[in-house]
């Protein structure tokens, strides 16, 4: 029996299909309060020089093709 191809572009669709059905729900809870200790996790995040406008991310899809490499070698 051959294993089913498996197809990551319909995987980031159907992602981006809940998330869009997701964004369209209404919570009555309220906003969500961030503690300042969380901010300040965020902010030390945003500092970081690898977030910087201008950086080199190019990483990021280098990482995500050798994900979809090896998922594809297997089986």
């Amino acid at each position: 029996m051959k294993p089913q191809e498996f197809d990551f572009d319909d995987v980031d669709r159907e992602m981006l299909r809940v998330l869009d059905e997701y964004r369209s729900y209404r919570f009555a809870a309220g906003p969500i309060t961030l503690s300042e200790g969380y901010l300040q996790l965020i902010a030390n995040e945003e500092r970081h020089p690898d977030n910087q406008t201008g950086a080199d991310k190019s990483w990021v899809q280098r990482g995500r093709a050798a994900f979809r490499r090896v998922h594809r070698s297997v089986g």
